[in-house]
Order: C-alpha cells, then structure tokens, then sequence
C-alpha cells in the first residue's frame, strides 16, 4: 500500500506540473503576442516592432544609428548607410496614416537597388524630413522619393536625390499629383526623369528660392520645368543662396556662356540661352 500510495501521488504531481508547464507557456506566449506590436514601419525590408525599434536592424553603435520612436512617429537617422537589393523592396517605406517625421543627423545614405524607392509612403498626409545633416536618397529603377501626400523639407536638412544610373529613366522625387512639396530653411537638390514633378504645388519659404538656372515650378504641368518649359530631368536645386547662373557662368566671354548689364538688369547668357538675375529666361535682342 505505501509504495502504490507514493507512485500514485507521484503521479497526480506529474500531472500538475505538466498541466501548470503547459499553462506557463501559454501565458508566456499570450504575453508575447500583447508585448511584440508590429509599427507601419519597414526599413530594408525588416519590420519594425515594439521589440526592435530601439534598432530595427541590428547594427547600431554609438557614432551610427537607427531609431523609432512611436510616440512621436519620428525614425532618426544618425551616419548611417543604409542600401537594400531586395527586388521591389524600399529602403523606407512607411504605411501608416499618421504624418511620418524623419530626423537626419550626420551624413546619411539610402540607396536602392532595384525596382523599389528610397523613401515611400502610400497613406500619411505627410512626411516631414528634417535635422541639421544631410540625406543622399538613390535609386536604380523605382524612383527617389515617392510620397501620396505632402513632403515639407525643414530645418537646415540637406536633401540630395539622383539616380543610381543616369541612364534609367526613374524620377526624383514625387507626389503621386496632389500633394505639396515645402522647403523651408533648407536645401533639396534633385535630379531625376524628370526631376520633381507629380504635384501640386512648390512652397518655400524663409528666403528659400529655386538656385538652378532656368528652372521654375509650372503649376499646370505639376513639375519644375527648365527653360523650354519641359519637366527638367536636370539637377535641380532649391535653397538660400546665389542663383547658380551668376556663380557657374564661365569667367571669360564666351560665344555660349557671358553676363552683361542690359537697361539696369543683369542679362546671364548660359549655353547660348539668356537669362535673368533670378533664373528666368528673357529674350535679348542683340
């Protein structure tokens, strides 16, 4: 009796540590499951969740970073160099409705390699790229920057779009038609087929100008158009500073390239086209 007694308790305790186990692991994962939230985030093609958005890619150090912080929607990029090659994949690509902050510290890179887009976003009304460094956004075949809202450009960033092949005609920047591209106190230089284009309105602000000779944003076309009127597929470049067709004219006279003062106006002839002191083509008669 004693040993059938013992044997049967044994076993009734078996049982209860195995029934408590399997009760242990189901919390465990229940817990799981509540703590891992997944953000409208994808960087490099890896989600970013609750778990990993401290460093989404696992390659942060002190002097380079990757950081979301979802109480703010603000992904900081601090000297990182970031390039994907997964087919249709985008470096940055943000699905979520809020408006999307991206802070640039240092000198930052986002290439891509195949069919997808540096930056893209599909649903916010905007994302806001700021900070006091510098953005360089390539692309191969998908396009630069692609958003379905506005862009504003702030605060002393530098932003710098081209493609990875000249010969691939693939846009720099985007606004799927309706949306606002801003810059305010900063530099956005972007070369693409065409350069910037699809949208609906260019606003600068705080002294901020189109520098590029012979550029200016055509409503009607939804594009910074060059001289003739066409979408450019020229670099463009937009900031504070001097007009680029005072600074690169060539210092000697030149059948093609001269300035001269015609009726109080500073006449600025570049590749045997004229123009203005603020960029504007005008018609000279000699």
């Amino acid at each position: 009796m004693p040993v059938d007694f013992n044997i049967s308790i044994m076993k009734k305790l078996l049982l209860f540590f195995a029934a408590l186990c399997c009760t242990l692991a189901v919390s465990a994962q229940k817990a799981y499951k509540i703590s891992l939230e997944k953000y409208d985030l994808l960087i490099n093609n890896v989600q970013v969740t609750s778990l990993n958005s401290d460093d989404p890619l696992g390659q942060n150090t002190s002097d380079r970073y990757v950081k979301y912080d979802r109480v703010t929607n603000t992904l900081t990029l601090y000297n990182v160099y970031l390039t994907c090659e997964d087919s249709n994949a985008d470096v940055i690509a943000y699905f979520g409705k809020e408006p999307l902050n991206i802070c640039v510290r240092g000198w930052c890179l986002l290439g891509n390699y195949t069919s997808g887009c540096a930056v893209r976003s599909d649903y916010a009304d905007e994302v806001r790229i700021y900070g006091d460094g510098t953005l360089f956004a390539s692309s191969s075949r998908g396009g630069g920057i692609l958003i379905d809202g506005n862009l504003t450009v702030s605060d002393g960033v530098t932003l710098q779009v081209t493609p990875n092949d000249v010969d691939v005609k693939t846009f720099g920047i985007s606004l799927y038609g309706d949306g606002v591209l801003t810059v305010d106190n900063a530099t956005v230089e972007a070369k693409g087929n065409p350069s910037i284009w699809n949208m609906k309105n260019l606003v600068m602000k705080n002294g901020v100008k189109i520098l590029s000779a012979g550029h200016k944003f055509d409503a009607a076309k939804k594009a910074v158009v060059d001289a003739s009127g066409n979408a450019t597929n020229e670099l463009v470049k937009i900031g504070v500073g001097t007009l680029d067709a005072i600074q690169n004219v060539a210092a000697e006279n030149t059948s093609q390239n001269s300035k001269f003062v015609r009726n109080n106006q500073l006449i600025i002839k570049r590749n045997g086209v004229y123009y203005n002191a603020n960029g504007v083509k005008v018609e000279v008669k000699r």
